[in-house]
């Protein structure tokens, strides 16, 4: 990793089974696979860990883009292994994220001792780049259902959403507080990261400045961090949050416990990872701090308009 700056994340909740994840902008090309494992093998040779390099899956991200995962086996250790994600936008890969487990935190030391730790600036990422081609995205006629860290069961009884941070007042909210609420009713594209979209869906709900009205973040917030009831979570730049929607009704009816029901937060100009669902917890913070997907490269910001799928920097 000669001459790369690598930015250090600690997961924390969002994976507790991983220490670090060390996400390293890089270019260099590939013509196949055998050419990305190669590299890796290199990057870990570099690095002074010896080991094996696997391949285990690739998957398209939009029309351009390409994201590989890979594994490296350090010897000496029987079944645990590095996780590799490269980011490759056609013949070129982008970034290269390293990302240890828990039972492999004794090659910290070794791993730290010759890369070059930076500090992410997401500020530089918001900053819109002129003539980017923007992949094309796959029109189909209803959402995929994600649920990447399980299904919860929240009645909107039971129900709570949390507003803290860098607020003039705290609040807590029930379903019902929202149900009294002015309603306001929007058809939107639905943009998924990974390439698909679905015309004119139709959501009902309570306009996200209901929220700045209530809680009155401080001039100091610049992001709002999301967590839904199953422990998801993402982040937002403060001035989209402005642009969004707490849904509670898809089309006339409630909104399905699959999609995010009985409340899920929706921001249409953003890629869907952003909307959070089941949304449990909203937190204004000066400071940028990663969310679920930002801890594995995706954007900051994620406008779909701008084809901002993974950092950059």
């Amino acid at each position: 990793m000669e001459d790369t700056r690598c930015y250090k994340i600690r997961p924390g909740e969002e994976w507790p089974n991983i220490a670090v994840v060390y996400d390293c902008p890089v270019e260099f090309e590939y013509g196949n696979v055998d050419d990305i494992k190669e590299k890796i093998s290199g990057i870990f040779g570099e690095l002074g860990v010896k080991g094996s390099v696997e391949f285990s899956s690739n998957e398209a991200i939009g029309s351009r883009t390409m994201l590989f995962r890979l594994h490296f086996k350090p010897e000496g250790y029987e079944s645990a292994y590095i996780g590799v994600r490269l980011v490759a936008a056609g013949s070129k890969v982008r970034r290269v994220l390293l990302i240890l487990p828990r039972e492999l935190e004794a090659l910290l030391g070794v791993v730290e001792s010759r890369l070059e730790i930076g500090e992410y600036n997401p500020e530089r990422d918001l900053k819109v780049r002129e003539n980017i081609p923007l992949d094309e995205q796959t029109y189909i006629p209803y959402p995929v259902i994600y649920a990447v860290k399980g299904l919860p069961q929240v009645s909107p009884s039971e129900w709570l959403l949390e507003v803290k941070g860098l607020v003039e007042k705290g609040v807590v909210l029930k379903y019902e507080d929202l149900v009294k609420q002015p309603l306001k009713t929007i058809t939107v594209d639905f943009h998924c990261v990974t390439g698909w979209s679905v015309r004119s869906r139709v959501y009902r709900g309570v306009d996200a400045k209901y929220i700045l009205e209530a809680a009155r973040p401080l001039s100091v917030a610049k992001w709002v961090y999301a967590r839904g009831y199953d422990g998801y979570s993402a982040v937002v730049p403060f001035e989209e949050f402005s642009k969004g929607l707490l849904v509670l009704y898809e089309g006339d009816k409630p909104l399905p416990m699959e999609h995010g029901g009985p409340v899920r937060l929706l921001f249409p100009q953003l890629y869907g990872w952003k909307s959070v669902k089941w949304v449990r917890t909203i937190e204004f913070a000066e400071k940028y701090r990663d969310g679920y997907w930002e801890v594995m490269g995706y954007h900051p910001r994620g406008r779909a308009d701008f084809g901002e799928r993974f950092k950059e920097f």
